[in-house]
């Protein structure tokens, strides 16, 4: 009696997928993988930038101390030291946009490291389990360096690039598909070559 043929037809996911990998002549794995990481680190932070409203007064929170500082590679951080414990805050919209402080220079955070400081925050969320200490005023040795309305302002202007960012991030994912797509048809020719070469 004939042994019966165990191999199971494909089935349709599987089907789809393999034909999806052969269109784009890449493994399918690097375009899920390089789109949901574009996805994270631009497309959903834009999304919470475009809701990003000045917060209520019973949002707003006070750290006092002496007035530090944190060189980044954007700008400069501004932070607290009190209690033997520095505390760093944010006056940048998210983790890669510069630190823009009011008006204060890299020579003004020099002048004013070590002074009594107050700075007033809020916890501002940023992407997907991710969130910092936004600025909304600094106030040093008595002087108003980060106002409220500046940082009001700059909040407002976050918020209306929203359709810019969105635009921006998809046409990166976008690109770096192609360029996944390119890379690998480049590479795919090669070995053909050297196959070839081999046999001949």
């Amino acid at each position: 009696m004939q042994q019966e043929n165990s191999i199971k037809p494909k089935s349709a996911l599987v089907r789809v997928l393999s034909k999806a990998v052969r269109v784009y002549n890449t493994p399918l794995f690097a375009h899920i993988f390089s789109t949901l990481i574009l996805v994270y680190m631009t497309t959903i932070p834009a999304l919470y930038l475009s809701t990003y409203t000045f917060p209520q007064e019973d949002k707003i929170h006070a750290q006092s101390g002496l007035f530090i500082y944190k060189k980044m590679s954007k700008g400069y951080a501004p932070g607290i030291f009190a209690n033997g414990k520095k505390y760093l805050f944010s006056c940048a919209s998210r983790s890669i946009t510069r630190h823009i402080c009011g008006k204060m220079s890299a020579k003004d955070f020099r002048r004013l490291r070590g002074k009594p400081a107050t700075i007033y925050w809020f916890q501002q969320e940023t992407n997907l389990f991710s969130s910092q200490k936004r600025v909304v005023e600094i106030v040093i040795n008595n002087e108003v360096t980060v106002t409220r309305p500046s940082v009001n302002r700059s909040i407002t202007i976050e918020r209306k690039s929203r359709n810019f960012n969105l635009w921006a991030s998809i046409i990166m994912i976008i690109i770096i598909n192609l360029l996944l797509c390119w890379g690998y048809r480049r590479i795919n020719k090669a070995e053909n070559k050297n196959n070839i070469a081999e046999n001949a």
